[in-house]
């Protein structure tokens, strides 16, 4: 053997170790010194191109914990790897929170965050604007057209499209142009 392929055993060859005598604690030793460098090469390409996708945080959480046991990278950088493969909208959130220096506290608030994304809207029935507008029966519609109502919040003095309820945007105002005809009638006209 060269000096170049001793040097993990140069002290097990000085000693003239018993580890020498048997092939099988001569690989134990060597498996040892130079770890299984394909595992986690493999983990660390696994662990760069996985991301979160469209799934929930604890899902990806899993996955990203699985492959960090087959690692020995320090803290900052694993920070920084789950925190690249996190949704944008999660990310978005992160960026509120300080301080995240442990790894444990970042998957932690990743999943706060995640989960008052994922939460349906909770409307809160106190506000003033908020109106929950069922579909009109067939009954409801013909009291509707026979008042004058508008069909979509059953109010006077409006039409669906000009509906305040409906949009936020600002009502559409025809205005009625009374004209006199020949027959000496006044007959509306839109405009």
């Amino acid at each position: 053997m060269g000096p170049e392929q001793t040097l993990g055993f140069t002290p097990l060859l000085k000693k003239q170790s018993p580890l020498l005598e048997t092939f099988k604690d001569l690989i134990k030793k060597f498996k040892t010194i130079f770890g299984n460098l394909e595992k986690s090469r493999t983990a660390a390409n696994k662990i760069r191109k996985l991301v979160q996708g469209t799934r929930p945080a604890s899902s990806y959480i899993s996955e990203f914990r699985q492959i960090v046991g087959n690692l020995d990278w320090g803290e900052t950088v694993l920070i920084n790897q789950f925190h690249s493969g996190l949704h944008s909208d999660v990310k978005d959130l992160l960026l509120i929170v300080k301080d995240l220096t442990l790894l444990n506290d970042t998957i932690s608030k990743a999943v706060r965050c995640d989960n008052r994304l994922s939460a349906p809207f909770e409307e809160d029935p106190m506000q003033i604007d908020t109106i929950r507008i069922k579909p009109l029966l067939a009954a409801e519609k013909r009291q509707c057209y026979t008042n004058n109502l508008c069909f979509y919040c059953s109010d006077p003095g409006h039409i669906v499209k000009n509906c305040l309820k409906k949009s936020n945007l600002p009502p559409r105002i025809n205005a009625i142009i009374f004209s006199e005809e020949s027959s000496g009638k006044e007959q509306p006209q839109l405009q």
